[in-house]
């Protein structure tokens, strides 16, 4: 399974390469970097049916109060039994881009768009009348909105619930529907 490979690289190379040139402007005006992880649920009706649990990791620079340029690495896995024939599937999302919010008392709503790929891995295997199993996984464009909001519990923690809707492109593109809660650090600037 690839998650970072050549044509991922100039995705993540984004983020970064904004915030490296930005250090030494991190004096002169506001800004303040992120770290974020949590759950995930995300439904994938068009893979298996329900919800499949998973993980998601992030990171952002807050060029202006209102403007963050973000990354976002998650995955999900779902399984389903279909008559004599077992798929497992999962879902492995790298995206960057921005998100917009506003602080609002202890609340800051949040509305993000987030561009990148997607690998997806399917398992079959059948246990009759023949054991047999059979993998499949290919990497696609995708695309992210969504939106929810970060709850402060201190100056540098808060907790952010989202909702969001990601459009993978393959041969038959899909959405997926995604709903995570993470814990947010924020450090450096302001």
């Amino acid at each position: 399974m690839c998650i970072f490979c050549p044509r991922l690289f100039p995705v993540l190379l984004l983020p970064f390469a904004i915030t490296v040139i930005s250090v030494p402007s991190l004096a002169q005006e506001p800004g303040k970097f992120e770290v974020s992880g949590g759950a995930a649920f995300v439904g994938n009706t068009d893979i298996v049916d329900g919800y499949g649990p998973g993980w998601v990791v992030g990171g952002g620079w807050y060029a202006k109060r209102w403007l963050a340029v973000g990354i976002e690495l998650d995955r999900s896995t779902h399984a389903q039994e279909l008559g004599l024939l077992a798929v497992d599937a999962s879902v492995v999302g790298a995206l960057a881009g921005a998100r917009v919010s506003m602080l609002v008392g202890p609340i800051r709503p949040v509305a993000q768009v987030l561009a990148g790929q997607a690998q997806v891995s399917i398992k079959a295997q059948s246990d009759f009348p023949i054991v047999d199993t059979a993998d499949f996984y290919a990497r696609h464009k995708a695309m992210q909105v969504g939106g929810g909001a970060d709850v402060s519990v201190d100056e540098h923690f808060s907790v952010r619930i989202t909702l969001d809707y990601r459009r993978i492109f393959g041969a038959n593109p899909f959405w997926q529907r995604r709903f995570t809660t993470a814990a947010v650090y924020r450090f450096g600037g302001r």
